[in-house]
């Protein structure tokens, strides 16, 4: 029973943390954010080329570099900050005569669907 006295709610107005955050305190992203601004030497892989550029622009390069060699982890991650993120789902809405059926939507779990099923609901014989 002793555990079941902490599953109180707080009481109105009030936190679990009633002092809060110390003012100035820094998050580990504005930390990060900083350190990304500090300037680094980044050598072009095709060239060899050294440039300048900040700690972010080395990260970055690195990211690139192991895509480029075959890390497919590296080319998604890549991919996914140029171009956003591929959907696993599709909503399909049902309709009649041009007018959506309401509440006729389906979602499919595309990532487990075959090539067959894929083109067979695009062309709408799905």
């Amino acid at each position: 029973m002793g555990k079941e006295d902490n599953l109180k709610p707080f009481k109105k107005g009030q936190s679990g943390n009633p002092a809060g955050r110390a003012k100035g305190t820094k998050t580990r992203a504005t930390i990060l954010k900083e350190f990304f601004k500090i300037q680094a030497s980044i050598e072009d892989p095709e060239s060899k080329e050294k440039f300048k550029g900040t700690l972010e622009d080395k990260i970055v390069m690195a990211q690139l570099v192991r895509a480029l060699t075959g890390d497919t982890i590296a080319f998604r991650e890549v991919m996914d900050s140029v171009y956003g993120k591929i959907p696993t789902t599709a909503n399909i809405d049902h309709t009649t005569d041009g007018e959506a059926l309401p509440g006729a939507t389906i979602t499919f779990d595309v990532t487990s669907m075959t090539d067959e099923q894929l083109r067979a609901i695009a062309s709408g014989k799905g």
